[in-house]
This record gives C-alpha cells, sequence and structure tokens, in this order.
C-alpha cells in the first residue's frame, strides 16, 4: 500500500513520514514519538511494545541497544529461537521480555526514497526493509508505547477487543 501511494508524496514538500498500520486499536500522541526520532537523529522509527513469549512469535521483534537503536529484527520468531531476542531495554512487567513492532513507522524522506529505489520487489517492512536497513548500517530505533495497544488483524482479535473494550466498570 506504501508503495502504491508513494506517487502522491511527489506533489508535496516533506521530511518525515508517519506510516500507519490499519488493523490495530490504540491512542497514540505521534508527536512524542516524531520527538524522539529527531531527538535520535534517527533515519526510520519503529514504534515498539513489550509482549510476553507467547505474543512474541506473532509479531516482529527486535532487540535494542541501550539507546534505542535497533541492533536486530525478526519477523515472527520460532518459540525456540526466542531466548535470545529478549531485550534489555523492554520496559513493562517482568514478563513483557521482548519489543514487537507496533507497524507504527516515522522515515525521513531520502531514508524512504532509498529504501524503496533499492529494493523494488520488496513488499513487507518487518521481513524485508527494516532488517535490511538495519544490516546496512541506517539509524533505525525504538519508541517504546507504553500505552494500550491491540492488534485487530483476524476475526477473533476484533472481538477480543471489543470484548474488552465494554467490560462494565467496577462498582
Amino acid at each position: 500500500a506504501v508503495r502504491q501511494s508513494l506517487h502522491h508524496l511527489k506533489n508535496h514538500e516533506y521530511e518525515y513520514v508517519l506510516i500507519l498500520s490499519g488493523d490495530q486499536l490504540y491512542q497514540m500522541n505521534y508527536r512524542e514519538m516524531f520527538e524522539l526520532h529527531k531527538k535520535s537523529d534517527a533515519e526510520l522509527t519503529v514504534a515498539t511494545i513489550p509482549v510476553t513469549a507467547e505474543d512474541a512469535t506473532g509479531f516482529g521483534i527486535m532487540k535494542t541497544a541501550e539507546d534505542g537503536r535497533i541492533e536486530s529484527f525478526v519477523e515472527k520468531p520460532a518459540m525456540e529461537e526466542l531466548e535470545k531476542w529478549k531485550s534489555p531495554g523492554a520496559q513493562g512487567s517482568p514478563e513483557k521480555e521482548y519489543l514487537a513492532s507496533m507497524g507504527i513507522y516515522i522515515f525521513n524522506k531520502r531514508t524512504l526514497d532509498r529504501v524503496f529505489e533499492e529494493n523494488t520487489t520488496s513488499t513487507d517492512f518487518g521481513k524485508e526493509f527494516i532488517p535490511k536497513e538495519i544490516e546496512s548500517g541506517g539509524r533505525v530505533f525504538s519508541y517504546q508505547f507504553d500505552g494500550y495497544w491491540t492488534d485487530i488483524g483476524t476475526i477473533t482479535s476484533f472481538f477480543d477487543a471489543n470484548l474488552e473494550l465494554v467490560k462494565p466498570l467496577p462498582s
């Protein structure tokens, strides 16, 4: 979808692009993510959220340095691989030791243009673009989100999210 929409951007002047996934439910202040992107002199910033081992196998998982720079990234790791993907930078409850991609990205314009020009047949951020950018030495950083977020990419997850939102308030 992003590749098909790039031609619309050619008619505008911009320095940064915020890319959002359409199958999630959350409320985020994008300005905080953007400020981190600029402060760290990032070329690409990936919004992340700490998850449990059980959930980690369904997401793109990354290891980060102390400064938040993403050192490595794997899409949907197998359960037996998870031990090596624990991220010391993951904040949250003790059982949430993995940083998952939320599918929310900020790209510098030059980086976005270059990534698509160099990867003419690639179509997936998690499987292709992000790992290649990290491997090539790009300045790729994690923005850890600490609010409510859920993936609603399946019928089951959509209904689960709606059930969670309509729970009666405690009396």
